[in-house]
């Protein structure tokens, strides 16, 4: 042993070719298990110096050997981990022989220090979710052999200083999203409050966007009511396009078309949120539109087909039909622009409207309170009131506007704020 262990110290490998190709099992005959788990470390080493697979796949040779005569060495099992770490991830291999691999890899070794256990995982699953066909079963597996309570709960510095999720709330957010796109709703539910419970610091929103998971969750369970509570107190804290569209969804379900529109045109034109997204809220727009309007509903689907053109993507063929169709009905069409007022006033429509005076104005003059009518003080923001321009707001002027529900995160509590601001 010690001659195959000198081997492979010096990058020998038709030396070690030899001594493998006579009898292992004699040669491991009364073997030191610590020369063994020398030489399976020596192996990676001569692999990492010269990038020959061939070091990788003689080591493979011999570990087998090794444990079928050697029981429960985690050195051994570890060394022999880590060669296996090289074997699955230094070629391109399919998805099925990776998986054989990480069955041997969790079978032998352990989660904790020096074993590839968890490393071998997490790198199994980032090149699992590159992979063109669907791997979110294999990837949960993978999940499922991670023991939470042993993971890293301190958040990741990158060189330039930025935080990213620790570990465990990486493991958590993982497995939420996967639990709700496998259709494991009831699982997902309980994974996600688990989550929201054991983290104390989110990164990348992931509290809101576990929050909305649920609701989305409770929606595929049938539980309306509950999820539109769910998506409405999320919405005070983590306004996004996302969310009102889920809303105007549950809208539609519920029969309710004033309040579907409301939502619908706040998902528009609010700026967050992805084009493609905004698009099927068009869509969903149009579809309203149809049964009071079918001028707005046809300007919705042109414009819907106008941006995907645009974008390079294909058109809707059933969107085709009905623009077809308004079409040979000459039914009037509206510019883009002259949609903007009608989406600004479905959207202010689910907020409360309400008259008062300029209480005061702050320092910046960019901000200050109104006193409404009734005597409550309601914040304002130029920012959010654009519709203002260069207008300057005097202290005692009398304005008109909508009463928005927002959360102060500065004093940590739900609050109101005035948009939508005309004297």
């Amino acid at each position: 042993m010690n001659e195959l262990l000198e081997a492979f110290n010096n990058g020998d490998l038709l030396k070690i070719q030899r001594i493998l190709a006579g009898n292992v099992k004699d040669l491991l005959l009364d073997a030191d298990e610590r020369v063994i788990s020398d030489i399976l470390r020596a192996v990676r080493r001569a692999y990492k110096d010269s990038n020959n697979l061939d070091f990788l796949n003689a080591g493979d040779y011999l570990a087998q050997h090794v444990l079928l005569q050697v029981k429960d060495n985690p050195f051994i099992n570890n060394a022999y981990g880590w060669i296996l770490y090289d074997l699955c991830f230094s070629q391109n291999l399919s998805v099925a022989i990776r998986m054989d691999i990480y069955e041997k890899v969790v079978t032998i070794t352990r989660q904790g220090e020096y074993s590839p256990y968890e490393q071998f995982i997490w790198k199994l699953i980032d090149l699992l979710e590159k992979e063109p066909s669907d791997q979110k079963q294999n990837i949960l597996t993978c999940l499922n052999r991670l023991n939470p309570d042993l993971l890293d709960r301190i958040p990741f510095l990158t060189n330039e200083g930025r935080e990213l999720a620790s570990k465990l709330e990486k493991w958590f957010s993982k497995q939420s999203k996967l639990r709700y796109e496998l259709k494991m709703y009831d699982t997902c539910i309980k994974a996600s409050n688990e989550f929201l419970k054991k983290i104390s610091k989110f990164h990348h929103d992931n509290d809101s966007w576990t929050k909305r998971r649920i609701a989305l969750c409770l929606v595929e369970l049938n539980q309306l009511k509950e999820a539109k509570q769910e998506l409405q107190n999320l919405l005070i804290h983590f306004e996004h396009s996302s969310i009102y569209a889920d809303l105007m969804s549950i809208a539609v379900k519920q029969g309710d078309l004033q309040i579907a529109k409301a939502y619908g045109a706040n998902a528009i034109l609010h700026r967050s949120g992805e084009l493609k997204h905004k698009l099927k809220v068009l869509d969903t727009m149009g579809e309203i539109y149809e049964k009071e309007n079918e001028g707005l509903a046809y300007s919705h689907y042109v414009l819907l087909q106008t941006v995907r053109k645009r974008e390079g993507w294909s058109t809707n063929k059933v969107v085709e039909e009905k623009i077809l169709k308004y079409k040979q009905k000459n039914v009037s069409l509206l510019e883009q622009k002259a949609l903007l007022p009608y989406w600004k006033n479905d959207a202010y429509s689910i907020f409360e409207k309400a008259t008062g005076i300029i209480k005061n104005l702050l320092q910046n003059g960019e901000s200050g309170f109104i006193i409404t009518d009734d005597g409550r003080d309601v914040f304002f923001s130029m920012r959010n009131n654009r519709q203002l321009k260069r207008k300057v707001l005097i202290q005692g002027e009398r304005v008109t506007f909508y009463m928005k529900p927002t959360f102060d995160r500065r004093k940590n509590r739900k609050s109101i704020e005035a948009i939508n601001i005309f004297l």
